[in-house]
């Protein structure tokens, strides 16, 4: 995460300028500091997703098994270190879903209501690859704590 670099490839043409224009719309260049970067990490991709990939692997059964008791469905990501939560209705009322998102601060954990990327905003993105294993189990563990105080029986 970080690097803003990327191909893309289509056969629609259609889709293929819509995707152009939006790039010239939304970026002047990527910097030069960026695409060195990405070169010098693809030369090293090997290492460099081995270690990644083992990390990923073990922060992804630490959420799985965390989100074992919590009230919340999700939806087990197939790559990458990111997945989508849902506050589970049963549990969070539209009510509790708001103060829920209002008194996360208290609890020093942060996730963005699913309105900012237009879902529900009973859904939040949950990132898994940033911390180091102690500081995501600690957030983990704040999380849940805000699930308890702002769920209902």
């Amino acid at each position: 995460p970080g690097l803003r670099l990327g191909w893309l490839i289509s056969t629609d043409a259609e889709r293929y300028e819509r995707l152009r224009t939006a790039k010239f719309l939304t970026t002047i260049a990527c910097s030069a500091a960026d695409e060195f970067a990405a070169t010098r990490l693809l030369h090293h991709r090997g290492e460099i997703l081995a270690t990644q990939g083992a990390r990923l692997a073990h922060a992804l059964a630490e959420l799985e098994d965390w989100l074992a008791g919590q009230p919340l469905d999700w939806v087990r990501p197939d790559g990458g270190a990111l997945c989508v939560v849902r506050l589970r209705a049963a549990e969070f009322s539209d009510a509790a879903v708001a103060a829920f998102h209002g008194g996360l601060g208290e609890f020093d954990v942060r996730v963005a209501p699913g309105s900012w990327f237009g879902e529900d905003d009973r859904v939040f993105r949950l990132g898994f690859g940033h911390l180091a294993p102690g500081d995501f189990r600690a957030a983990l563990d704040r999380l849940g704590q805000a699930l308890k105080a702002f769920g209902q029986a």
